[in-house]
C-alpha cells in the first residue's frame, strides 16, 4: 500500500493492531515494521506473572521494547493514533493521549493470559485487550474524529482478522451504522506465543486482499482505522 497514493489521516488499532498501528503512526516503513514484528517469537518478550490471579504472563518486557521504539506519548507521534482497551470498570475505552507504550501493550493484554497494564494518568487503569468488548472500536474512533479540530470525516479502511475466541467482542463492521467504510477480512493467523507461523505468506495475502478490495480507490485520502487482531 505504501507504493500507492494513499494519504493516511489517522490510525486506530486494537490488540495486535495496536502494536502494528503504533509503529506505522510513528513513521516506520512497512518493511521495518514487518522486521520488528517477526524479530523474535513472542514468548521471548514475556515473563511469568508475579500474581497469577491477574494473568499468567507479564507484558512488562513488551512495554520496555515499545519504549525503545516509540516516542513517550501519543501527542509526540507524527500521525493521529488511538488504541482500544477495556478499563478496570469493564468498559471499552479509546485512548489517544498520554503514555504511549503502556497503552499499546494494554490493548494487547488478552484477559487471563496477560496481566492488565497500568497506564499512568488514566482513571480506569489497569487496562486489558479492548477486543474483549469491541474488536474494532470503529464507532468510538469516528466519534473522536468528529470531535477533532477539523471535524472532517474521511473514509475508513477496517481490517478484521478472524476470531480466536467466540467470546471476543463486537466486530460486525458492516452493521455498525457507519458510512463510507471499506472492510477487509483475513482469516485467523496460525501464530502462537512460541511460533510466528508463516508470517510472510500471511502478510502477503493480507496485502493482496487489501489491494484487490481498493484497486479503484487509491487516489483518495483515507482515515485509516486499520486494525489487526489476535485473541
Amino acid at each position: 500500500m505504501d507504493s500507492k497514493k494513499v494519504s493516511v489521516q489517522g490510525i486506530m488499532g486494537t490488540s495486535a493492531g495496536a502494536l502494528t498501528g503504533s509503529l506505522l503512526a510513528a513513521g516506520y516503513p512497512v518493511e521495518a515494521i514487518a522486521d520488528e514484528l517477526s524479530r523474535v517469537e513472542p514468548m521471548q518478550l514475556l515473563r511469568p506473572s508475579q500474581d497469577l490471579r491477574n494473568g499468567a504472563l507479564s507484558l512488562q518486557r513488551v512495554v520496555q521494547r515499545l519504549e525503545v521504539l516509540l516516542p513517550p506519548t501519543f501527542e509526540d507521534l507524527p500521525h493521529k493514533f488511538a488504541v482500544g482497551v477495556v478499563g478496570s470498570d469493564g468498559k471499552h475505552h479509546l485512548i489517544h493521549q498520554g503514555p504511549l507504550a503502556e497503552a499499546v501493550a494494554a490493548s494487547a493484554a488478552i484477559p487471563g493470559l496477560f496481566e492488565p497494564v497500568h497506564i499512568e494518568g488514566f482513571e480506569h487503569s489497569p487496562c486489558s485487550d479492548g477486543g474483549a468488548v469491541d474488536r474494532v472500536g470503529l464507532k468510538q474512533w469516528r466519534a473522536y474524529r468528529r470531535n477533532s479540530k477539523d471535524g472532517r470525516m474521511y473514509r475508513a479502511l477496517v481490517h478484521v482478522i478472524g476470531r480466536s475466541s467466540p467470546f471476543s467482542g463486537a466486530d460486525d463492521v458492516e452493521n455498525m451504522g457507519e458510512e463510507d467504510i471499506w472492510v477487509v477480512h483475513s482469516p485467523k493467523s496460525n501464530q502462537s506465543l512460541v511460533s510466528l507461523g508463516d508470517f510472510e505468506d500471511q502478510r502477503r495475502m493480507a496485502y493482496d486482499r487489501t489491494a484487490l478490495a481498493f484497486e479503484s480507490e487509491w487516489d483518495v485520502e483515507w482515515d485509516d482505522a486499520a486494525q489487526t487482531f489476535q485473541g
